[in-house]
Order: C-alpha cells, then sequence, then structure tokens
C-alpha cells in the first residue's frame, strides 16, 4: 500500500521529492514547507499548495467563491491558478516581481472581495507598504490568506541578501504588521484541523497555520 496521496492529481506513491534544508532553516527552527515530502514526484506541485488546498477543502472555504467575486491571487503557482481559474469567479493575478514590488498593481480601493498571497512577502523590501496597499484594495468585510515561513524564535524579522537575492524571515512581530495594517487576524491551527497521519500521508508540515485576515 503507497504511503502518500497528492491532492492536487490524486496520485499514490511511497516517497516524494526532496527540497534540501538551509542552515538557516535549522538555525532559527523556521516553520514553512516540509522539505522532506515537498514536490509531488507526478505533478511536482509543491508541499505549501497542497495544504493550503487542503485548507480550504476542511473549511470549506470554497464557499465564498460565489459567483462573479474579485478575487486577487499574487504570484499563483500553476497548480492553483488551475484550479481558481475552474471557478466561477471574476479571477487577477498579479506577479509581485513586475506588478507588486514596482508598486505598479493600479487597482481601485474596496475592490477586491478575496485576495490569496501566499510566500510572497519574504522577497519584498517595501514589504509594510504592499501590506497596507492589498488592506486598502479589499472590500470591507473582505478576506485575505497571507501565508510566509516565519520562526518563533525571532522577535523581530531577519534579512539577508546573497547571490542578488533578497530575502526576510519572519519573526513573531510579522502579525504584529498585519494588524497594524487594520486586518483582523483569524489564525487557523493545523493541528487542531489534521492529525499528524494526514500530514505524513498528504506531505506537509502541520506546525504551519492558515493565516487569514479579514477588513
Amino acid at each position: 500500500m503507497e504511503k502518500h496521496k497528492c491532492i492536487i492529481c490524486g496520485k499514490k506513491f511511497n516517497k516524494y521529492i526532496y527540497n534540501l534544508e538551509s542552515k538557516l532553516v535549522k538555525k532559527y527552527k523556521i516553520i514553512g514547507s516540509n522539505l522532506e515530502n515537498y514536490n509531488c514526484p507526478y505533478c511536482k506541485c509543491d508541499d505549501k499548495i497542497r495544504h493550503l488546498v487542503l485548507f480550504f477543502n476542511k473549511l470549506n472555504i470554497w464557499k465564498d467563491f460565489d459567483e462573479g467575486i474579485k478575487l486577487l491571487c499574487i504570484n499563483p503557482n500553476e497548480h492553483l491558478k488551475s484550479i481558481l481559474k475552474s471557478k466561477n469567479i471574476d479571477y487577477t493575478s498579479a506577479n509581485f516581481y513586475k506588478d507588486i514590488k514596482s508598486e505598479n498593481i493600479g487597482f481601485k480601493k474596496n475592490y477586491f472581495d478575496f485576495i490569496i498571497c501566499n510566500n510572497v512577502f519574504e522577497y519584498i523590501k517595501n514589504e509594510d507598504e504592499i501590506i497596507k496597499h492589498l488592506y486598502n484594495i479589499l472590500k470591507r468585510g473582505g478576506k485575505a490568506i497571507i501565508q510566509t515561513s516565519y520562526s518563533k524564535k525571532l522577535k523581530k524579522e531577519y534579512e539577508y541578501k546573497n547571490q542578488q537575492i533578497f530575502f526576510r524571515i519572519y519573526g513573531r512581530d510579522f502579525f504584529k504588521k498585519l494588524r497594524k495594517a487594520g486586518f483582523n487576524l483569524n489564525i487557523f491551527k493545523s493541528k487542531d484541523m489534521f492529525h499528524k497521519k494526514e500530514a505524513y500521508y498528504y506531505g506537509f508540515n502541520n506546525d504551519e497555520n492558515l493565516i487569514m485576515v479579514l477588513k
């Protein structure tokens, strides 16, 4: 009997594709990907997208995607993009390299019903301005999923630049940033929703919670 199953493609298998663990992940015990169970060997979907879809399934977040709602997905993974575009919604995507970093999104205030921003802020220098911009373009009563890797060991974020790539490790201050922008936080704890056997079977980090913010 196969040990794992990919929630995206439905294939069963005995081993995920491993991703190398950096020294920083070990040093700061960063809560993020399950690097031992990273990519599906068939569709190559990574663990964070699989985990996100499982959260959406468990919480039935799909019910919020009523016909015609305006949804913005920032820097979408192709697997997630395919799922979202299959819904009968007004779907918009933005590339953080071109649109977000240059602050060239150009959307009106109170425009989107739902925003998905999955592992983007680690790579953006002016993230305070972008967080505030996302708050402004979200409708009153709207929701946003803002996932990012972070370390409970750090009070404040740690930034570094390696081979021209800017990267940030968030500390516990990340949640203060979201509140400061005006968001209300609604954190769904993965361990309250998924058994460790499910985390192993579907291949995700059960320490990573779902970060939902409300306006």
